[in-house]
């Protein structure tokens, strides 16, 4: 061998050492920094369960720093879970760490996942987790909390000019802490006919009954199928194909917006006939307000579709009948879309996720999801529920502090009473505030459910 070919294949192995010197840094930082989140987080790492016990979890607090779910240090350094108002937030905060917000927002409460800062892991004794702050209002979900004590419903309110849950209340409620040391009470709480664990502010689907009407009024006008002025004789019923369908009463000649505010069967049967199965159908999916919203809990889309399309299916529709299942979520932001000039605001729960060292590391922009209304079908709708409370079926609002526009929807269902609804927003001149409210069995949405929501009302505006 040649001295000049033995010193070429000692470059050339000098070259490659210093090659694979220089690689090999590159190829543990990927595994233990780029990839370490997701190692860490993979279910066959026993070791991720062991860390997370140690970290010091972040808190879920309210917009206004109340504290939802706290921590308590136990023996050995390990931390539990508090539950500082269990029966108010219990929907929230579910009663396990796969269940609710702590399934949801897991990463972010313990630093781990897209929120992990590797530096930090490295450098601190002690891992700390982030705070979670929501957009829910303590006072507010407090109040539909007491009204809803002993009956089975639900209160959704939103704030319509920027997508923001405020209140997010469920009934009946359950105790998390009772769930997750008691083994005799988390079975009692598993078989309990009343379903506590079902979050009915996002999960409930009920008849919508007469709240419909303020979506069938918006598809009649935004199709041009009906003018706001157009009138129909209420004699008290009116037969379709064969059937007769009822009025509460005789209400004579009524308009558009009186018919919205006495709420009458008889005119809504007849934009029913004129509009259609399918066109209403497409229309209220168009809207947008009735899909699974994108929150970090479980929650379904209201169905309002239907695959039978003759006149009787059409008119029964259109008065908020038949096939029609809706959410109370969804019903508040029909409600919010009306008191935003028809514009569907993107709700959302998460505020903000804030370090322990107070830097926010996550803020939530208000963001528009559509348009669910055209402008000016929406000033009318918002004018005509300022009629149901003025003068229809909504009068008992008249005596709130605040200036209430809403519709009340009374939904027949063949297991007992009719369901109670009412949808409001407030104050009319501005509005801030959008409301549902479901009451189960509650008979008339004036009588059952327009007091709790005028109450949630005034808290949220107090």
């Amino acid at each position: 061998m040649t001295q000049e070919l033995l010193s070429s294949r000692i470059k050339r192995l000098a070259f490659i050492s210093l090659l694979a010197f220089c690689l090999l840094p590159a190829y543990l930082g990927y595994w233990a920094v780029y990839r370490a989140p997701e190692l860490r987080a993979n279910p066959h790492n026993q070791r991720a369960a062991a860390r997370l016990q140690m970290t010091e979890p972040g808190r879920i607090l309210s917009s206004d720093n109340e504290e939802i779910l706290g921590r308590e240090q136990e023996a050995l350094g390990k931390w539990k879970r508090q539950y500082p108002s269990p029966m108010t937030y219990c929907h929230l905060t579910g009663y396990a760490p796969n269940t609710c917000l702590q399934k949801s927002l897991q990463d972010a409460l313990f630093a781990t996942g897209a929120f992990e800062d590797p530096w930090a892991a490295l450098l601190k004794s002690q891992r700390l987790g982030n705070d979670v702050e929501l957009t829910i209002n303590a006072n507010g979900q407090r109040a539909a909390r007491r009204l809803l004590e002993g009956l089975k419903g639900a209160v959704v309110a939103l704030n319509p000019r920027t997508g923001e849950v405020l209140v997010l209340a469920s009934a009946p409620t359950y105790n998390p802490v009772e769930i997750s040391t008691d083994a005799e009470k988390a079975e009692l709480f598993r078989t309990d006919p009343d379903s506590p664990e079902l979050d009915r502010a996002l999960q409930g689907l009920y008849p919508p009954g007469s709240i419909f009407k303020l979506l069938t009024a918006a598809a009649a006008l935004d199709g041009a199928k009906i003018s706001p002025s157009q009138t129909v004789d209420c004699t008290g019923s009116i037969t379709i194909e064969g059937h007769e369908l009822h009025c509460r009463k005789a209400h004579g000649k009524l308009d558009l917006a009186h018919a919205v505010a006495e709420s009458c069967n008889v005119y809504f049967a007849h934009v029913g006939e004129t509009l259609g199965v399918a066109e209403l159908s497409t229309y209220a999916e168009g809207t947008r307000v009735f899909q699974a919203p994108p929150l970090p809990l479980p929650a379904a889309a209201s169905r309002v579709m239907s695959s039978k399309t003759d006149a009787v299916v059409a008119a029964s529709m259109a008065m908020g009948q038949g096939d029609l299942l809706v959410t109370p979520f969804g019903a508040a932001q029909l409600a919010g879309a009306i008191a935003n000039q028809g514009v569907l605001m993107r709700p959302y729960l998460v505020k903000a996720v804030i370090s322990p060292e107070g830097r926010v590391l996550e803020h939530t922009q208000p963001a528009q999801e559509a348009q669910a209304f055209r402008a000016g079908t929406a000033q009318f709708l918002a004018h005509t529920m300022e009629l149901v409370v003025e003068a229809g079926t909504g009068a008992g609002a008249q005596g709130s502090t605040v200036h209430i526009a809403g519709k009340t929807g009374s939904a027949e269902n063949p297991s007992g009473k009719p369901h109670a609804w009412f949808v409001a927003f407030a104050p009319v001149e501005d509005p801030r505030v959008a409301v549902a409210v479901v009451v189960e069995h509650g008979g008339t949405g004036a009588g059952a459910a327009l007091p709790i929501a005028r109450e949630v009302i005034e808290e949220l505006l107090r």
